[in-house]
């Protein structure tokens, strides 16, 4: 089976938010990120009250620190998406996208083959740490950081083929 692959700027960073929202790392930033705002709330309504402020004062600042904190929570998840679309962008002005826009994949029995401008990647099956299906794209993770990109638009009616071939080349790896 082989497919012409083509990925742009809305895969990658569908890509990304993907690992950021399922890996380990990504959770834990996301988190550090939501409590941030709400702990330094709490530090500065304790130093307030600890130097004699108003109790008036005070009840406004944690309203408001609320209102922020509660935003805050809230927006954490769509700034770390614009932080790597600006990732993205500032790497596109470099001239070094972190993708191939362009390729082909072919999904031969003893591995599966990437074949782009700057060369060729082979991957056995056996070295496939994770599969991960979504509605619009297949990523296989070779690494805990690195994957495959694999739009499912790219496959045409072939998806289900190819995710059922996935899955039986890989099974021995996820037992």
């Amino acid at each position: 089976m082989k497919y012409h692959i083509t990925i742009n700027d809305d895969d990658y960073l569908k890509f990304n938010i993907f690992y950021a929202r399922h890996s380990w790392n990504g959770k834990h930033s996301v988190r550090i990120a939501q409590l941030l705002m709400p702990v330094l709330s709490v530090l500065v309504l304790l130093f307030f009250t600890l130097a004699g402020f108003k109790p008036g004062f005070i009840l406004t600042e944690a309203a408001c620190l609320t209102a922020l904190s509660v935003f805050w929570v809230l927006r954490a998840p769509k700034m770390l998406e614009k932080n790597v679309r600006n990732h993205i962008e500032r790497l596109r002005k470099n001239g070094k996208l972190p993708y191939h826009a362009c390729s082909e994949i072919e999904f031969l029995e003893p591995m599966i083959v990437e074949r782009y401008d700057q060369g060729v990647f082979c991957l056995n099956y056996a070295d496939i740490e994770e599969l991960c299906f979504e509605d619009d794209d297949i990523y296989i993770f070779y690494t805990a950081i690195q994957a495959l990109i694999i739009p499912c638009h790219c496959l045409g009616a072939d998806k289900n083929r190819v995710i059922e071939f996935l899955v039986e080349k890989c099974k021995k790896n996820f037992e």
